[in-house]
């Protein structure tokens, strides 16, 4: 039997998946230092890009 979920929470969870790893992204960016680096931007595309983290999606990351 499949369930069905209201789209607001649906979409509050793929929003909520994103932001939390845009928190540790950027975490990890400024730990690692790299922020020092004037020249290099960290660009998030796909999905996680368009802030869609869905649930077993893998997070796509551009160093430019």
């Amino acid at each position: 039997m499949e369930k069905s979920f209201p789209t607001a929470l649906v979409d509050d969870l793929v929003i909520g998946r994103s932001n939390f790893v845009d928190a540790l992204v950027t975490h990890a960016w400024q730990l690692a230092g790299l922020h020092e680096y004037k020249k290099l931007t960290l660009v998030a595309v796909g999905g996680y890009g368009r802030g869609q983290l869905q649930p077993h999606s893998d997070v796509d990351l551009l160093i430019l």
